[in-house]
Parts: C-alpha cells; sequence; structure tokens
C-alpha cells in the first residue's frame, strides 16, 4: 500500500506542477499566477501493486514552488512536496517516511503540436514510504535516474481536466525476500481534487506573453560568405500588440518582417512571425553573435542569435564528374581548406564501390596552418552499363573536425 501511496504522491505533485507545464508548452517559461500560496493535491483512492498484491488509500499531498516563473526544460525544479498524509485504507496500509520530506517534483515533457498540447509529464524524486501488503512490509524510495511519473490531461485552455499516474513506471521496493523478488511497484488511479494549499482556490497557470520561437536562434555552421534564414515566431496566449523589432548590432544578421509584425495586433493564441538573415563571415572558424530585441505591449523580450563558418571546407562541394562514358576512368582535383591549425588524418570514400582517392601531394598526415590548403585526387571508375547513376560520399577526418562531401557521376 505504501507504494501505492508513493504513486499517489508522485501523481498529485505532478497535477498541481503541471498547471505550470501546461500553459509553458509554447513558451520558454511557465507562470503560476498565485504560486505564493502552494498546492493541495488529494486522491481518493490510490490504487497500487507490488509483490503480486494489491492495494487502495486515499492520499493527500502539499506543496510549494520553487518560483512563481519556471524554465520549460526537462529535469527543471518545479517544487517540492512538504507534506504527505495517507487515509484509511481500504485494503493493506502505507505510510510515509516523513523524515524524508520534502520530495522534488519535476517537469519532463508534454505531448501536442506548440502552442497546443494536450499532456504534461511530471516526475517525482526522492520520495519514500513503507508499505504492509497482507503481511509483507517493504520500503521504496524513488531516485533521480528511476523517479515515479504522473500524465495530467490539459484542455486548450490550459485547464487541467485529469492526472493519472503513469503505469509504466515502476518502483523499486527492497525490505526482504519477497520485495525483491516481486519485482517494482506500479500504480494507477487518478486525482480529483487540485486547490491552492490555503483553501479551495483554483491553480491558475499562464504562458508567459509572449514568447519567441526558436530560442535561442542558432544557424550553426554554414558556408563562408554565404547567407541563410531563419523563421522567429513571436506568439502569446493573450492578445498583443508588436511595437518594435530589432537587433543590437546588426553586424552579421539582419531583420525583414515579410507578416508586417511591427505594428500588427496579435489575437489571443495567435503568432506572427519575422526572418533572421545571417551573413557568414568570409573566413573559415569564424563566429558571430547578436541579441535580437523585440518590443511589445505586454513585455520587451531578447533572443541571442549565433552562427559560425566551419573550420574546414573540401572544395568542389558536391564533387560533380557529371555524364562519363562507361567502362572509363576520371579524375577530380579535391581541395582542403582550413580555418585552423590542424592534421589531415585520413581521406577515403564512404562505400569505394566505383569512387578512389588519390593522394600526391600527401595531404593525409600533412599539418595545414590557419588558412593552408592541400588538393587530392577522386578517381571514379564508370561501369560498362549505361543509364546508370554513381554516387558516394568523400569522407577527410582531421584532428579538428571531420567533414564528407557528396560525390556523384552517371553513365
Amino acid at each position: 500500500m505504501r507504494t501505492r501511496t508513493k504513486l499517489l504522491i508522485a501523481a498529485i505533485a505532478a497535477t498541481a506542477l503541471l498547471g505550470m507545464a501546461v500553459s509553458g508548452a509554447s513558451a520558454r517559461s511557465l507562470e503560476i499566477r498565485n504560486s505564493a500560496n502552494g498546492f493541495r493535491i488529494a486522491w481518493s483512492p490510490l490504487r497500487f501493486a507490488a509483490v503480486g498484491r494489491e492495494g487502495a488509500c486515499p492520499v493527500t499531498l502539499e506543496g510549494t514552488y520553487a518560483a512563481a516563473t519556471i524554465a520549460k526544460r526537462a529535469g527543471t525544479s518545479m517544487g517540492r512536496i512538504t507534506g504527505a498524509n495517507v487515509g484509511t485504507c481500504t485494503r493493506n496500509t502505507a505510510t510515509f517516511l516523513r523524515e524524508t520530506l520534502p520530495w522534488e517534483v519535476q517537469y519532463q515533457s508534454f505531448t501536442g503540436t506548440l502552442p497546443t498540447i494536450t499532456t504534461v509529464s511530471l516526475n517525482l524524486i526522492r520520495m519514500s514510504f513503507k508499505e504492509n501488503l497482507e503481511g509483507i512490509e517493504c520500503l521504496a524510495a524513488t531516485r533521480v535516474e528511476q523517479p515515479a511519473g504522473g500524465i495530467a490531461t490539459i484542455e486548450a485552455n490550459g485547464a487541467i481536466t485529469g492526472f493519472r499516474a503513469d503505469e509504466t513506471r515502476g518502483i523499486e521496493t527492497s525490505g526482504g525476500f519477497f520485495c525483491s523478488l516481486g519485482g517494482r511497484a506500479t500504480f494507477a488511479g487518478e486525482a480529483r481534487t487540485i486547490t491552492s494549499r490555503t483553501g479551495s482556490e483554483a491553480i491558475t497557470v499562464r504562458l508567459i506573453p509572449p514568447d519567441l520561437s526558436p530560442s535561442p536562434v542558432s544557424f550553426g555552421a554554414v558556408e563562408p560568405s554565404s547567407t541563410t534564414e531563419r523563421t522567429v515566431a513571436i506568439q502569446a496566449e493573450a492578445e498583443f500588440t508588436v511595437n518594435r523589432i530589432n537587433l543590437t548590432t546588426g553586424t552579421s544578421y539582419s531583420i525583414s518582417d515579410p507578416n508586417s509584425c511591427r505594428g500588427r495586433r496579435v489575437a489571443a493564441r495567435g503568432s506572427c512571425s519575422f526572418v533572421v538573415t545571417f551573413r557568414a563571415p568570409a573566413e573559415l572558424a569564424r563566429s558571430a553573435a547578436d541579441t535580437i530585441n523585440v518590443e511589445t505591449s505586454a513585455v520587451n523580450m531578447t533572443d541571442s542569435v549565433s552562427g559560425s563558418t566551419p573550420p574546414l571546407i573540401a572544395e568542389p562541394s558536391p564533387i560533380e564528374f557529371g555524364r562519363l562514358a562507361t567502362n572509363t576512368l576520371a579524375k577530380r582535383e579535391v581541395t582542403i581548406t582550413s580555418g585552423v591549425e590542424t592534421t589531415i588524418e585520413s581521406i577515403r570514400p564512404r562505400t569505394g564501390a566505383r569512387f578512389a582517392i588519390t593522394d600526391p601531394n600527401r595531404c593525409v598526415g600533412t599539418r595545414l596552418a590557419v588558412n593552408g590548403r592541400c588538393t587530392f585526387n577522386v578517381i571514379v571508375e564508370t561501369p560498362a552499363e549505361s543509364e546508370r547513376t554513381l554516387e558516394d560520399r568523400i569522407v577527410i577526418a582531421t584532428s579538428a573536425a571531420t567533414i564528407e562531401d557528396a560525390v556523384r557521376a552517371s553513365t
């Protein structure tokens, strides 16, 4: 029964904090407007199964939130269980080990399509309890690597309409031969009452309005002197007006507004997107960063933006032989250019079915200086059949990075 109690606690804690996750599905952060009042969750009953036996007990959990605003990231602490009580069980018994309080509740994940989510999962760790199942007494405790879990059902308006224990998760039990032999305990049941700790006040959760997505804006490594774009969405649970969108420096990035977000009033649960363009440096192994500033009628936001050029490249890319005659050999030169000091360790075709490498300049083993270059050859042997397409990838491994270059030919 104690195992059942544990699962119940996990579910309750998750439920109270679940509202936060719900409203934060389309945002980086979750806000609990009445967080100062904590939460109380009641199950009647929570059912459990362990060592081949079952139990059911009413459980009430109370706790506090870690903060009014919480980041929506897996493993983020959302709050703590500070009080746990077990009522009269209908079958078997369970007791919480109060000396182990407080227990931690963590955000885990959600399902749905942003900005709408349908469920939110939470973890409960460091909870300890003792249960007596028809004369077999066992101890149980959740750990960071093996937490108890619960799943909350979320309405479109962000309201929590149900919370059930995750029956796919198990809790290890100990205390005797039968406890260990019986395997992990599992829980089932849905909480019926979720309120603030100070009374019957409902728990209210909302998105931090508005929010930028993606955040941060990362372009990764792109070809030198090239330009590439990313679309950034401004979205919120409540209505808002976009007043300004700009960059702090604008040195390597620029903003375009094809959807006329500036000056636009966006309806509740709506969004408006703009475009950030990255002008990559001409040199290899260079990085660039900036900050996007978005001013709205609800809140002012910033979003970091970053991009770079790769430490080395191979040119041409891809390696195109074009159409060749059957039963013939052809050669293409490929030049490796490095933006950092590095040693070329190997050059090879991924499969070697039709393409091969020759290295007249002894690139393999060469130490390239910054902006250093070395040229090798790619050889292709075409088959006797016409209308054949040959494809492979050339893998270049160096002490700084490994890159691949596509190679193609046809007959």
